[in-house]
């Protein structure tokens, strides 16, 4: 059994299916006394990059910031905090924002790039 630290890691670095992940830390609860790991921009910019390059789908893209957004195990990188939250709101709820294209994944990795 991985620990909850170890499966928050791999969430922000996912090298397995994002479903199989999320349904891991499913097991701990979203409130934390700590920030055990950081969201930072490059996190963003690789899942990102693998939905442009056609590595995950607009639906594995969403079930990771479903499964970030809110958590308070999972810190944001110092001085990008709400560029991070918003792009993780966008991508999380397309339904009431605007669906993942390609054209959009690499406007939010130019704008995760400045």
């Amino acid at each position: 059994m991985e620990g909850r630290e170890q499966l928050l890691l791999e969430l922000l670095s996912p090298q397995r299916p994002i479903k199989l992940i999320s349904e891991d830390l499913s097991r701990y609860q979203w409130d934390s006394d700590a920030e055990l790991v950081t969201l930072e921009r490059s996190h963003l910019k690789s899942v990102l990059g693998s939905f442009v390059a056609g590595q995950l789908t607009a639906a594995d893209v969403q079930t990771w910031a479903e499964t970030i957004e809110g958590r308070d195990d999972i810190g944001l990188e110092a001085g990008h905090a709400e560029q991070l939250k918003s792009i993780i709101f966008e991508l999380a709820t397309p339904a009431i924002n605007r669906p993942l294209s390609p054209v959009l994944g690499k406007l939010f990795i130019d704008r995760l790039s400045r």
